[in-house]
């Protein structure tokens, strides 16, 4: 058997679909590959206790926040010998100067991460200009450039250019499981709904660029024969949740909003089976995985053309809405027009989650191409 050279994981703490996609390539590549998890603090793992899943068994946790940490993680690396290093992403810092070290060192080093061309253009052109001359020698210096949907092609195509990503760019989208959540429609009824209600849900943090404002004043703007048979559930937590209980009760629609608090990541299914459309619209967000869960599970899709999942799998009259803005108006209109329309919403629904599964914007996708990726590479050692 050839001595294939070893791989090296380097990124942030996983969330649950990220452990799924590393426990699922650690056993195809046993013995080979380890994993380097950078904590940003220990607050987001906090944070993330609702998400629950394993971590891979070869794996370190870099927890210290001082500057020795990036030392102890490039000597952990350096020390694991690995041929091919993939970087998830530049944030926390020491994956970047990792990243940097070892590419100086001319390993094969790789780059995945959702940013979204979408965001860079919101920025002042000052920013963009020095954002694309910092990534444009950062990117190119990279093996491979792992992309997980158009606008974050669009972000490498930006950074660099068409011709050096078509060379590097790779498929890489985000490890969406959509098996479970489509068996997980398909198995199951929707429990304790009520028949006259048409129910609007949303699942994130609640924080501010989350403008989870925008959807409580969507629902104070609906006409009031709908209104009243108009229920939004909202699962999460964060800094804003009093804020944005106070508004409900100040349009007097407190009692049509649900605050659900946090779910776990096993509760996510049985959440989206009681709604009948999904509303995300956030100021930024580079891809939006909860677009992948909710057209997994049959539901149509709200959200405005800048979220990066919109992009590629909420396909406007087809599998959901694409908003122009995410104005209140606008969001009250889009629910308005699949309330006057069941049929057509589930229809809409069947269709995303047929686009999901075509497009390949899931886990088995993501394991496909990890060993495409990884066979490249022994191909050429």
């Amino acid at each position: 058997m050839p001595n294939f050279k070893k791989i090296a994981w380097v990124g942030g703490y996983p969330a649950h679909y990220m452990c799924e996609l590393h426990c699922r390539i650690e056993k195809l590549y046993q013995g080979r590959i380890h994993f380097f998890y950078v904590e940003s603090n220990k607050r987001l793992r906090k944070q993330r206790e609702y998400e629950l899943a394993s971590l891979p068994v070869s794996h370190d946790i870099f927890t210290n926040r001082s500057w020795f940490r990036t030392f102890h993680l490039i000597k952990r690396i350096n020390d694991f010998c690995p041929g091919l290093i993939i970087t998830a992403a530049h944030y926390p810092r020491p994956i970047w100067l990792s990243a940097i070290v070892f590419i100086l060192r001319k390993k094969n080093v790789c780059y995945w991460s959702d940013t979204n061309l979408q965001d860079i253009l919101l920025r002042s052109k000052w920013w963009q200009f020095f954002k694309k001359i910092i990534f444009g020698l950062y990117l190119r210096k990279m093996w491979r450039l792992m992309y997980i949907g158009s606008q974050n092609r669009e972000f490498y195509v930006w950074a660099t250019d068409r011709t050096h990503f078509n060379k590097k760019g790779i498929f890489f989208p985000y490890p969406h499981n959509h098996g479970r959540y489509a068996e997980a429609l398909n198995r199951n009824s929707p429990q304790g709904k009520d028949k006259y209600s048409f129910t609007v849900i949303s699942v994130g943090r609640l924080v501010a660029n989350k403008r989870y404002d925008c959807l409580v004043e969507s629902i104070a703007l609906l006409p009031e024969e709908i209104r009243n048979n108009v229920v939004c559930r909202i699962a999460g937590d964060g800094p804003e949740k009093k804020i944005l209980i106070q508004k409900a009760e100040e349009l007097g629609v407190d009692n049509l909003i649900d605050f659900a608090g946090a779910i776990s990541s096993d509760q996510v299914t049985g959440f989206f089976q009681k709604g009948d459309v999904f509303v995300l619209v956030s100021d930024v967000e580079p891809w939006g995985i909860v677009i992948n869960e909710a057209l997994s599970m049959g539901l149509p899709v709200i959200a405005p053309y800048w979220i990066g999942a919109a992009s590629d799998l909420v396909i406007d009259g087809i599998t959901g809405i694409v908003l122009p803005d995410n104005d209140p108006s606008t969001i009250a209109q889009a629910i308005a027009r699949l309330y006057q329309n069941r049929d057509y919403a589930k229809q809409l629904g069947v269709e995303g989650q047929k686009r999901v599964e075509v497009m390949g914007y899931d886990l088995e996708k993501a394991v496909e191409n990890f060993c495409k990726l990884v066979n490249d590479f022994d191909a050429h050692q």
